[in-house]
């Protein structure tokens, strides 16, 4: 009943949401690294029957409401179906690529179009396709070896190629195990929204409650 009620109260008076962020890339790539990184609040695992699982958690200073997913590999219709209807709504999405892994760029392209794009799977299924409006930022992680700009540039080029000249994207070179240019890249994330007019996503970047953003000390890199 009291949800029942909530729901009455933020449709009448316009309760904002958080902004929905999606952390895509193939298995291994860091996105639930990243998500202890980025988020303020413990770690939720939503598991489906067929063993897809994704993981939220929220970042409130940011007002980011994120949500993480592996995507790609040799799985059911309704796996790869359930998997992207947690986050095909997102507000924005950050595609991480782990710069070591150099064998499977192009299968990390492959399947951020596929994100992109939809597809149609078996038994009549059908995998969403994410909001075309909505910004990428690819995050490059060169783990502990610094990589030139000319070389994550590279990469990033080639994961994102098939989209590149009607989406709207960037990219930064990051490392996730130390943090470096981490804060930076989620500032740029929250500062792109704002222009965009999104909801009430947090106060301007220059106000002083966003200047308290943080990354989590994240004692889990190794």
């Amino acid at each position: 009943m009291s949800s029942i009620v909530a729901k009455i109260v933020s449709s009448v008076f316009g309760a904002p949401r958080h902004t929905k962020i999606a952390i895509l890339g193939l298995d291994g790539a860091g996105g639930l690294d990243l998500l202890k990184r980025v988020c303020d609040t413990a770690i939720e695992q939503h598991t489906d029957k067929t063993r897809a699982t994704a993981y939220t958690g929220t970042n409130h200073t940011l007002k980011f409401d994120f949500v993480v997913a592996e995507v790609g590999g040799n799985a059911t219709a309704e796996y790869h179906r359930w998997t992207a209807q947690q986050f095909c709504d997102a507000d924005a999405f950050i595609w991480v690529v782990d710069s070591t892994d150099t064998d499977r760029l192009m299968e990390s392209q492959w399947e951020m179009k596929i994100c992109r794009q939809g597809r149609r799977l078996m038994y009549g299924l059908v995998q969403p396709a994410v909001r075309s409006e909505a910004p990428w930022l690819v995050l490059i992680d060169f783990k502990r070896n610094p990589l030139s700009i000319a070389h994550a540039t590279e990469q990033a080029e080639l994961v994102t190629v098939d989209g590149r000249h009607d989406l709207d994207w960037t990219f930064r070179a990051v490392s996730i195990t130390t943090a470096e240019g981490l804060e930076e890249a989620m500032i740029w994330l929250h500062k792109k929204l704002k222009r965009r007019g999104l909801r009430e996503i947090g106060q301007d970047p220059f106000a002083g409650r966003l200047k308290k953003f943080r990354l989590r000390d994240a004692s889990f890199a190794k």
